[in-house]
């Protein structure tokens, strides 16, 4: 095992970043349009109940607040795979300084033959 990881791994890592950033931005595109629609809707509710009712600050309040929990879960499962990530290499950075200290051991004891 030599190690090396084949190029088409990382171009498939560069290949679904773009795809991901590519998604967000189709969703927020998607996100306005419909935020747009219902802004109408909410904005004739009036008409349609016979009663004086502006339900646009209510629409925004609920809007504020779901951007804040989704920004909360995205920041809280960053740091959590930051946290899973650092002691996967930390792991692994041990392994391997295990492994280059038993290799020096048997080069310079080639050397010594």
């Amino acid at each position: 095992m030599s190690g090396i990881v084949p190029s088409s791994v990382f171009l498939s890592a560069i290949r679904i970043g773009f795809a991901v950033y590519h998604y967000m931005d189709t969703v927020q595109e998607n996100l306005k349009k419909i935020d747009m629609n219902l802004r109408i809707v909410l904005s004739h509710a009036g008409a349609l109940t016979g009663q004086k009712v502006d339900l646009l600050p209510l629409w925004d309040a609920f809007l504020d607040n779901k951007f804040v929990e989704a920004e909360k879960h995205g920041k809280d499962w960053l740091t959590g795979r930051f946290e899973r990530a650092l002691k996967d290499i930390t792991k692994t950075r041990k392994k391997y300084r295990a492994l280059l200290t038993r290799m020096q051991k048997q080069e310079k004891g080639k050397l010594a033959e």
